[in-house]
């Protein structure tokens, strides 16, 4: 199943730019994205020099919506992705999430949807969002989505961390005689890159020079030779092993 490449993204909740790295891999634009962390957003911009300093907006999503209203509106976009900050999906909480105050990071997220109407929506989650799953599917069709989930392991694919994540299909309505179909093959093909091979940590960290622990109460945030520094050297010229490779395409990191 190959969904159609070359067409422009939403990211919400952005980061410093993971989910976004992994539609530019496959061939995306990235149209508009937003965060309120300032750092996450200095990232996003290095990373991506060619975007219209506009277009990559730090603040809060409603802000976001409110400034960019009238773009969202132009519609044209294929996917909006994102992870909403989730503070109100304890076990416990047994409110409709589309009602609880603490989620409207998440109802926000359904806003921007509704307005942009994209093609398709990507939405990843924490595991504790499972139990909700059933309703958060009813949200995404009242603003006119088909939509699916599966809980998937990073460590499942080859990525050094076992982080569980409930993540989110969803297809305009009206797209596909059967989105159901369409959805469950994209999954499908998820699921089909798994790799039996668990990666350690350790594969992660190639090129790091070996640094002493600071040992003074107080002094997180001292840099020096022995305790390492925020932008550091790679400490070896040694052949990246395959793990570094794959991350990187083929090409061996800058020194």
């Amino acid at each position: 199943m190959k969904v159609n490449k070359g067409k422009k993204i939403i990211d919400l909740f952005c980061g410093p730019g993971g989910l976004s790295l992994g539609f530019e891999n496959a061939g995306f634009e990235i149209a508009m994205a937003n965060d309120i962390d300032e750092s996450s957003i200095q990232t996003f911009r290095k990373n991506h020099p060619d975007i219209e300093f506009d277009n990559i907006v730090l603040g809060d999503i409603k802000e976001f919506i409110k400034i960019k209203k009238a773009n969202l509106e132009k519609k044209g976009y294929s996917v909006v992705i994102g992870g909403p900050p989730c503070q109100g999906f304890s076990m416990a909480n047994r409110q409709r999430l589309i009602s609880d105050p603490r989620n409207s990071l998440y109802k926000k997220f359904v806003e921007v949807i509704k307005l942009a109407q994209p093609s398709f929506l990507v939405m990843e989650n924490v595991k504790g969002m499972l139990p909700y799953a059933p309703q958060v599917v009813d949200d995404f069709k009242s603003v006119g989505y088909i939509a699916d989930y599966r809980l998937l392991n990073a460590k499942d694919f080859g990525i050094p961390q076992n982080r569980e994540r409930l993540v989110y299909v969803g297809i305009k309505i009206d797209l596909f005689k059967d989105p159901h179909k369409i959805i469950h093959e994209i999954f499908t093909d998820i699921e089909s890159n798994k790799i039996q091979k668990i990666v350690p940590l350790k594969e992660a960290f190639w090129g790091l020079r070996k640094l002493t622990a600071r040992v003074k109460r107080g002094d997180t945030e001292v840099e020096s030779n022995e305790s390492g520094f925020t932008l550091d050297k790679v400490a070896t010229r040694t052949q990246p092993n395959d793990y570094i490779k794959r991350i990187n395409h083929g090409k061996i990191p800058r020194e």
